[in-house]
């Protein structure tokens, strides 16, 4: 029998927090949560996976000094590990490198039962039909984001899982390993009887979301670009992008359909000896000027070294 358990979270642990004060490891430069990898003989490693920096595993709490660091939110390499550990399984990693090679030696292999394990929802690489299980590890969790663009995407990839996975004459069955009783979502997804009722019962809520996001101007019927200015002195960062408002509004007549925030405050980005202040532009999907306005965009972020990201999931 070959099972695959698709788990979404790389690494052993997605949080690192003290027990005691409730501090918890973020990135020091862009304050993302801080995922625990073990990397050979160096022992514990701290990724951002956002900008990939690197930290050692921490001893103590730099925020009252004391050694009760624990890890929780367990990963693909702590399931992996305790495969290995408890079972004596050697699962195949079908994340990894050259995972085109052991999948082959896998499906060509006599065994009775083999382990897969993968942190894709859906890989068009893969040949599901050798599968008789495919279980989604941490269900209540991975179906559970407030994002929508997230949403959308589980959406697809769900979609394409169940049609991969019901090729051929035998189909097979996807599992949600559901754990949690105490999330809001386990009455609502303890009803579901297949993976298609999932995808049925998320577009529902999506399809009301949207209606929202296009009176509100959000993605997907309309894009954004968030500018950001990172500056050593507070007044800088906030006087580049009031230059930036002032020339779009001198520009405006010819780009009527775009829209545009004043300078504001970064809330949530933060990096350290310098002070960041983002300006939001909005503009609407398949917009006919968007060659001509990306080259205004560039100028200004040229002009005033700017950071530009586009359709940024943390302003929606």
């Amino acid at each position: 029998m070959n099972i695959l358990f698709i788990h979404c979270r790389k690494g052993l642990f997605s949080l690192t927090i003290c027990q005691n004060c409730k501090y918890k490891w973020e990135c020091q430069n862009c304050s993302a949560n801080l995922v625990t990898y073990s990397q050979s003989s160096y022992g514990l490693n701290l990724i951002c996976h956002q900008c990939q920096s690197v930290y050692n595993y921490p001893s103590s709490c730099p925020s009252c000094r004391q050694t009760q660091i624990k890890s929780v939110f367990s990963g693909i390499d702590d399931l992996d590990k305790l495969f290995r550990d408890e079972y004596q399984l050697e699962p195949i990693r079908l994340d990894l490198p050259k995972t085109k090679f052991n999948f082959e030696m896998a499906v060509n292999s006599a065994k009775s039962k083999q382990i897969f394990l993968t942190t894709r929802l859906y890989d068009p690489s893969i040949d599901y039909s050798i599968f008789d299980k495919i279980i989604l590890v941490q269900a209540d969790f991975l179906l559970a984001s407030s994002d929508y663009q997230v949403q959308e995407e589980l959406i697809k990839s769900l979609a394409d899982l169940i049609t991969a996975s019901s090729l051929g004459d035998k189909i097979i069955p996807i599992i949600l390993d559901i754990k949690d009783v105490e999330n809001p979502l386990f009455e609502t997804l303890s009803q579901i009887r297949s993976v298609q009722d999932v995808i049925d019962w998320h577009k529902t809520k999506l399809d009301a979301e949207a209606d929202y996001r296009l009176v509100f101007g959000f993605p997907p019927d309309w894009n954004m670009v968030l500018l950001t200015s990172h500056t050593k002195k507070e007044i800088d960062a906030k006087n580049h992008l009031t230059a930036v408002k002032t020339y779009l509004e001198s520009i405006q007549a010819d780009y009527p359909e775009i829209k545009f925030s004043s300078p504001y405050k970064a809330k949530l980005l933060k990096r350290k000896g310098l002070f960041s202040y983002h300006l939001l532009i909005k503009y609407p999907r398949g917009y006919k000027d968007f060659v001509a306005l990306k080259k205004e965009l560039a100028s200004l972020i040229g002009t005033y070294r700017l950071q530009a990201r586009i359709n940024p999931r943390t302003v929606m």
